[in-house]
């Protein structure tokens, strides 16, 4: 805390939320950002969403604001290292609380969660909603296209963005376009 503090000074003026609460909800997530997680998060939402289980619609949600994340950044989203579960970053965020949540904490034209300015006023951002409306928030889908599921007898579900224009079983081998992600 002494390190960051104007920065958690700056954070408790502006969202409220007290310095010591912050400190313990990233020093259990990520033990203050020393484990971000060892485990592809596109490969684990994938996983979840192919599987079908009452998960799966979920996964498949999730899977969407990953590439929709990765597309904004300019990320591979083969890159992302998170928890078993899907998230990611020092507060360990799902990427759909990423797309609700995030915050430039640093104000340098981007969200990114593996920095600690930007992951506090992140964190702080998630607290501060009221709790009966973080479920009801629910970002756009934005400039994205939907292709429909095919090959594994599922019913149309949508899942790949048009960065990424494939049916589900091709999904299991996208491949970095061209000049980016």
């Amino acid at each position: 805390m002494r390190r960051h503090a104007r920065l958690f000074g700056r954070i408790e003026r502006d969202y409220g939320i007290d310095r010591r609460i912050l400190t313990a909800i990233l020093r259990i997530e990520t033990g203050f950002g020393r484990n971000l997680g060892k485990y592809p998060v596109f490969n684990c939402l994938l996983t979840w969403a192919v599987i079908e289980n009452r998960r799966s619609a979920w996964a498949e949600e999730e899977l969407f604001y990953l590439l929709r994340f990765c597309e904004e950044q300019g990320i591979d989203p083969f890159s992302i290292k998170g928890s078993w579960a899907g998230a990611f970053g020092i507060p360990q965020f799902l990427p759909s609380t990423y797309a609700r949540y995030g915050v430039d904490g640093d104000k340098d034209g981007k969200v990114d969660l593996f920095n600690p300015a930007d992951a506090l006023a992140s964190a702080a951002n998630y607290l501060r909603a009221p709790v009966g409306r973080r479920d009801k928030r629910r970002p756009t889908a934005g400039p994205f296209h939907l292709q429909p599921l095919s090959g594994l007898g599922g019913g149309g579900a949508p899942l790949c963005p048009s960065p990424f224009p494939v049916a589900l079983p091709a999904c299991l081998f996208v491949h970095r376009r061209p000049g980016g992600v």
